[in-house]
């Protein structure tokens, strides 16, 4: 999500055209479950694409399992072109020349042994069904000697040709490699900015290399900082946030807040903010090359910040479009009550979390097994006197018959009994704010309620 809300961004600030692509060409870890989580979660923050999956555009297909003749029509051109070679190497093999990388400390390149193998050797090899791969050749001398581009983040790059080694296009399944399939539908789409993670920068001059051996100018390239947990640690599954639930437990908002927050900074140091404020300061000048940790206590701070600002109608709606509110089952009379409660506590809503536990359990008149439970656990009797006598009040006046039998009793005899029967928990909003957001019927009959347990 933080790759596409940035590249989202960037797109709406240059009055651009944002593009989801889905690359499935991995069977083992494409499910069409994923790409519904997926697009559930940008729909979720607000992300709406331009050309993609279920809206179509100029450039269909935009999943990458339904364009294998592309796929397919720019590897036959690598072969014929010389670019692509078979390789035999099995995985002990490859072992071997990573460890020995390892000792020597240079990052593994792979040594193109089998490039210098004969035609005749490869016929041979392939004709008795040895399994292989197709590798790219870096060819320095119909490459050139050095790849260079200007990253948006990271600025000038220059790349040795003759480090990079050759990369594998094609398994030996037959399927292409991301290497291939990325480069080419970013070439054959015409697409001007490509936005990533900053792991994948050194994947970049291999990618550009793949490009002007097909002939294809490569597009700009932008590498955000990777995220981190606190302390520069590796980011846990828990905190990742990869899971469509795991989206849809925050405030859309304070959730786009946080993510572009991880990398970028706004020019004024502003650090609430909205889409529109954040397309409109947006630069990649601002974006950090540094890891950025994801802290969740910021965006707790930010979703309470983003609640504070938002009308309690507002609020109840983001409730109903979140994770919470899956499991709950209310009705246009529940949704009312739950718009007037919101009207009076809205300022002590802290999460959409808390929503769903402090302010939807009060629409509706607490359960007689709760009720029981709850009363069973203070003075029954002084209870059933304290809530007897508030009943026999008129409306109007029973906040001052509450605070006076309070005075004269005690708070906790008086307002626990009270909260009880009206709310089914011992603790939460102030009182007189819950009463005042239920009308005088709800009051009665919830405490009509709680004298009958209470009696019985």
């Amino acid at each position: 999500m933080h790759t596409a809300l940035f590249a989202y961004v960037a797109a709406r600030k240059a009055n651009g055209i944002f593009v989801v692509r889905i690359d499935d060409t991995d069977p083992v870890r494409s499910e069409a479950r994923w790409e519904t989580e997926v697009l559930e979660a940008l729909k979720y923050l607000g992300i709406d694409w331009d050309e993609g999956p279920g809206k179509g555009g100029s450039y269909e297909p935009y999943r990458q399992s339904e364009r294998s003749e592309i796929y397919e029509s720019a590897i036959n051109q690598l072969k014929n072109n010389g670019f692509l070679y078979p390789c035999f190497c099995t995985e002990a093999e490859m072992n071997v020349q990573r460890a020995a990388a390892r000792a020597s400390g240079r990052p593994f390149t792979y040594d193109g042994r089998c490039f210098r193998l004969s035609e005749k050797e490869r016929e041979k090899n392939i004709e008795s069904g040895k399994d292989h791969v197709w590798r790219f050749h870096i060819d320095p001398d119909r490459l050139g000697e050095e790849v260079r581009f200007t990253d948006l983040v990271w600025g000038e790059q220059v790349f040795r040709t003759e480090l990079i080694g050759d990369f594998v296009c094609m398994r030996g399944d037959g399927k292409p490699t991301y290497m291939l399939v990325s480069p080419l539908d970013d070439a054959s789409m015409e697409i001007t900015h490509i936005i990533r993670g900053a792991d994948h920068l050194p994947n970049t001059p291999s990618q550009i290399l793949l490009l002007k051996a097909l002939g294809y100018d490569p597009p700009e390239f932008a590498h955000l900082p990777l995220i981190t947990g606190l302390g520069g640690k590796k980011l846990s599954k828990r905190d990742s946030m990869s899971g469509l639930d795991d989206i849809r437990s925050h405030l859309p908002r304070a959730l786009v807040n946080h993510l572009m927050l991880l990398g970028w900074t706004h020019p004024d140091g502003k650090e609430i903010l909205g889409f529109d404020e954040i397309i409109e300061s947006f630069s990649f000048e601002r974006v950090s090359t540094s890891p950025s940790a994801h802290d969740p206590a910021r965006l707790q701070h930010l979703e309470r910040e983003h609640l504070g600002r938002m009308s309690p109608p507002s609020i109840l709606s983001a409730w109903m479009d979140s994770v919470y509110s899956c499991s709950v089952q209310l009705n246009e009379e529940h949704l009312s009550t739950a718009r007037r409660i919101l009207e009076v506590v809205s300022d002590e809503v802290t999460s959409l979390e808390a929503v769903g536990r402090d302010v939807i359990p009060l629409v509706q008149s607490p359960d007689d097994e709760t009720l029981r439970e709850l009363f069973d656990r203070i003075d029954r009797d002084s209870a059933l006197e304290v809530i007897k006598t508030i009943l026999q009040t008129c409306g109007s006046g029973r906040l001052d018959i509450i605070e006076g039998m309070a005075k004269s009793r005690g708070k906790k005899m008086v307002y626990l009994p009270l909260r009880i029967a009206l709310t089914g928990m011992t603790r939460g909003f102030e009182l007189s704010r819950i009463i005042s957001a239920l009308t005088v019927e709800e009051v009665d009959e919830r405490l009509n309620k709680s004298i009958e347990i209470l009696s019985a």
